[in-house]
């Protein structure tokens, strides 16, 4: 049920729900074996058609949600990202019909795993971030990064990565529409890097499967 203002019967429509979303799933533990998903849902009485696309690998799924139903669609595992320092066009593109606002949630889940974020829509994308991750899982049997993902809108955007640290070089890519660029750090938090770019991204930090506190042996994905 949505929210409804005091001063309007109206309800009130969050700022991450949106007509278009243009993000990329990053890496996770249990690739290739776990699976991606979006759920969509709407805050509207009113049904609308939504399209889910891949361009990059021709996937398009076209579904109808309102206030009352919701649509989970199942992505190709190739999706979810799996190397680093290259660019590639595996982002998901998401779009409402009739100026209709929608909520995106992503998923990737396996066996013993499940991981979720909020997309947010290209209207409140920026060309200036500043991350937030935690501590690389170094063990004798585990190596969990921090990483980042960026990804291009409708418009080749060049992308500049400043580390939070001296270990690496500052990064620069020129990305074409709707690619995307993933870096990990398996030796730094990368909480504090900042990406600048010359037109709007979307951007995704975190950790592949991090310790909190990190003497906890539970890891998740954040």
């Amino acid at each position: 049920m949505p929210f409804l203002s005091q001063f309007t019967d109206k309800p009130i429509i969050p700022e991450t729900c949106g007509l278009k979303f243009v993000f990329a799933f990053p890496a996770v533990v249990g690739v290739p074996d776990d699976d991606a998903y979006v759920i969509i849902t709407s805050y509207s009485s009113v049904p609308t058609n939504v399209t889910v696309s891949v361009p990059g690998i021709g996937f398009t799924n076209t579904s109808t949600v309102s206030v009352d139903t919701y649509s989970n669609i199942t992505l190709p595992r190739s999706v979810i990202l799996e190397k680093d320092d290259e660019l590639v066009n595996k982002s998901v593109l998401i779009t409402s019909e009739n100026g209709v606002p929608v909520c995106v949630y992503g998923i990737s889940a396996g066996t013993g795993a499940g991981d979720a974020f909020t997309a947010f829509p290209t209207n409140v994308m920026s060309k200036r971030y500043i991350l937030t991750s935690y501590n690389p899982v170094i063990s004798d049997r585990y190596n969990y990064p921090s990483e980042l993902v960026v990804t291009a809108l409708d418009e080749p955007t060049t992308v500049n990565i400043m580390m939070n640290h001296d270990g690496h070089d500052p990064i620069e890519q020129t990305l074409r529409p709707y690619e995307s660029f993933q870096f990990r750090d398996f030796e730094h938090d990368l909480t504090g890097t900042l990406i600048t770019s010359s037109k709007p991204t979307s951007v995704m930090s975190g950790h592949e499967c991090a310790y909190v506190p990190s003497d906890m042996q539970n890891p998740t994905y954040m």
